[in-house]
């Protein structure tokens, strides 16, 4: 699946409340057919824009790694805050 397709399906949340910034985990498949993961922190992923970032951001990714952007198995958000600084403090 695309990211717009696997986020037609549902995101997963490991968060109990959403707020403005998330950093959500993508898994899919990689170029040996094993399940793989990549992190990126996105605003208001549950929004269009939000989903349509994602989206562009992955596309990315795939194009960097030589990979197909349609092998994705599921997203989960697993941090929210209400900005990206208090995001990146709560990774650290």
């Amino acid at each position: 699946m695309t990211i717009k397709e696997c986020m037609s399906r549902g995101i997963q949340s490991k968060v109990n409340s959403v707020k403005r910034w998330q950093t959500v985990n993508v898994a899919f498949l990689n170029e040996k057919k094993a399940m793989d993961e990549t992190q990126f922190d996105v605003m208001a992923v549950t929004t269009k824009s939000g989903k349509d970032e994602l989206s562009q951001i992955y596309e990315n990714f795939c194009t960097e790694n030589n990979l197909p952007a349609d092998t994705v198995k599921n997203i989960t958000i697993v941090c929210s805050a209400n900005s990206y600084e208090e995001l990146e403090y709560l990774a650290s």
